[in-house]
């Protein structure tokens, strides 16, 4: 076959091709998308995308406000009286120390961080002065505890531990 035959063949099916794509008749009897399905589609995936952000935002929300919560929780703690058994410098102290009260038993042990730069490790904490006192004296016969000869009570209206 000459190629001017070729060409001639290959005319008419490149022009069939441009209408066959172009002709939603004819593009849905061959089981193709239409340009309005192929719309409907573009519109459905915007949708979907736009509710996985709405989901992404609503969780951030809710991470934000379990981290909010959190903190007032923590500041809400320190208030009342503390029966302190140990203050640090080096915070990986505070925390091996607040880890072990927790084994032992204590599971009110917090850190409270000073304004100094210094970590104060709590075993717990009382609303009033006798309640902390009666704790101290306890956790000072709590011959498991390292530091008892160090336990002694602070009042968060002292106002030496910092606020978030």
């Amino acid at each position: 076959m000459s190629f001017s035959n070729r060409i001639k063949y290959m005319l008419p099916a490149i022009f069939l091709a441009g209408v066959l794509q172009s002709c939603d008749c004819i593009k849905g009897q061959l089981g193709m998308p239409t340009s309005s399905e192929i719309a409907r589609m573009k519109e459905q995936m915007q949708i979907m995308e736009e509710q996985q952000k709405a989901k992404e935002e609503r969780e951030r929300f809710v991470q934000d406000s379990l981290v909010q919560a959190d903190q007032a929780a923590k500041r809400a703690a320190i208030e009342g009286y503390h029966v302190i058994v140990g203050c640090f410098k080096d915070f990986s102290n505070a925390e091996r120390m607040e880890k072990g009260l927790e084994a032992k038993g204590y599971r009110d042990a917090m850190q409270i961080p000073l304004k100094n730069g210094y970590m104060m490790v709590s075993l717990g904490s009382r609303e009033r002065l006798h309640e902390a006192v009666k704790l101290m004296e306890k956790a000072a016969e709590d011959t498991s505890i390292q530091y008892y000869e160090d336990i002694w009570v602070y009042g968060a209206s002292m106002g030496l531990h910092k606020e978030d």
